[in-house]
């Protein structure tokens, strides 16, 4: 459902609130349970859109300026594409960054903003649509799927394409209603400090970072950090810990492997599902995901800990960096088996098997084995049904691996690429 428009946030909340009861009423929920027993929302978004009462009173249209400013603001902080999302994001997703797309975009997005901060004269709907139209689409130039949607801005090609609305999609329902709104004020209160201080640093060139920092919960939870420390100086007392509930529902620790010392610490992190070819059927043209790999965020308590023993994934060395005093490493895997899908000659390699390896004798001390599915059985039987069986199914999936303790296994050193400072692909690290 879409909610109605509000003026102020106080009323936002009282209408989603009373929404969150009415449809509770009905037995209908903000969070889905996936066969594994992961919690996700309902994949059908929690998107935002800000407008104004009227075309006389629109603040994007009393200022058109504005615009430029949110553009330049969001690109610059991918926290804002990524962490309020669902599980599926990147290129693919309902909502692709501008600089997730073709390789003129961001250039070209970027010349528009400083020919729209330089006009002077009326600058009207039609002509702020001729601006981003063709700039804020999806890979195919479907202009709704799109991160910072356009389409019923004032696209006279649309029934309801003029009403002034900047729509930001980037956002899916979570658990508890409160979290929504919560976001809700943030997003405010990100335009409120925009509109009293307009935004004109350039366009960030992240390159293969993008996707390598900004999937792991670590850089993402640092960029949240640094957007709450900018609404301060700008007389905007928002908390980051307000929005903790946000990390913990997106990014919840999935095991703990318990070292001499210390800890590794592995949690969910964020996976982008690459579209595959077209495909004709009948007569349509379709275009689906290969959502085949998973990515985690392993953490190791100290650095220190190195001088002892090495982490083994699958017995591939874990190469960590420093980051913030953490030792972070992001894992990419792939958890399951999709047709279509790339690199049919990598096997699934669910469960992953971690390993914890004395340098002094090269034995395994500690082990667990992380399953992406069923341990027990190739199926489950049916979608849980309550948060407690959920719960189960999510427990059951890491399991200590005392028939690996004592072992002295072959250890890979890890096969990098440049795109990739902090993650192990370990769809790269096949033994010959």
């Amino acid at each position: 459902m879409n909610l109605p428009p509000t003026n102020t946030w106080a009323e936002y909340d009282e209408v989603l609130k009373q929404s969150a009861t009415a449809a509770a009423a009905v037995k209908l929920q903000l969070t889905k349970f996936q066969l594994n027993g992961v919690v996700y929302g309902t994949g059908g978004g929690s998107h935002l859109a800000f407008g104004g009462p009227s075309e006389a009173k629109n603040p994007f249209l009393v200022n058109p300026k504005r615009i430029a400013s949110l553009l330049r603001y969001w690109q610059r902080h991918p926290a804002l594409s990524y962490f309020f999302s669902g599980q599926h994001v990147g290129p693919g997703s309902q909502a692709p960054r501008v600089d997730e797309g073709p390789r003129h975009g961001l250039y070209e997005l970027e010349v528009a903003c400083e020919g729209l901060e330089k006009m002077k004269g009326t600058i009207d709907g039609p002509l702020i649509d001729q601006f981003f139209k063709n700039l804020l689409t999806d890979s195919s130039g479907n202009t709704h799927r799109a991160e910072l949607c356009f389409d019923k801005f004032h696209n006279l090609s649309a029934p309801n394409g003029c009403l002034g609305i900047v729509e930001l999609r980037a956002f899916e329902t979570y658990a508890q209603v409160e979290t929504m709104s919560v976001v809700a004020l943030f997003v405010r209160t990100i335009l409120a400090r925009l509109f009293k201080a307009p935004f004109k640093k350039k366009l960030r060139r992240f390159g293969p970072q993008l996707h390598d920092r900004y999937f792991l919960p670590a850089f993402l939870w640092e960029d949240v950090q640094a957007i709450c420390a900018d609404l301060q100086q700008h007389g905007f007392d928002f908390d980051a810990e307000w929005l903790r509930p946000v990390l913990d529902f997106r990014c919840p620790t999935v095991g703990t492997l318990s070292i001499p010392g210390g800890s590794v610490d592995i949690c969910q992190a964020f996976e982008s599902w690459p579209l595959m070819a077209e495909e004709s059927q009948g007569a349509a043209t379709v275009r689906v995901v290969d959502n085949s790999s998973d990515r985690l965020q392993l953490t190791l308590s100290k650095s220190a800990l190195l001088e002892q023993g090495t982490l083994l994934v699958n017995g591939v060395e874990v190469p960590f960096k420093e980051v913030d005093g953490r030792m972070i490493c992001g894992l990419r895997y792939k958890s399951a088996s999709a047709y279509p899908a790339l690199h049919p000659h990598v096997p699934i390699q669910s469960p992953l098997w971690f390993e914890w390896v004395e340098r002094k004798n090269g034995k395994t001390t500690q082990a667990a084995r992380y399953h992406y599915w069923n341990p027990h059985s190739t199926i489950y039987s049916g979608r849980p049904k309550t948060e407690k069986a959920a719960a189960k199914r999510r427990e059951e999936r890491w399991q200590t691996a005392e028939d690996l303790i004592g072992n002295q296994p072959a250890v890979m050193k890890p096969k990098l690429a440049p795109e990739y400072k902090y993650t192990l692909d370990l769809r790269r690290q096949l033994r010959a």
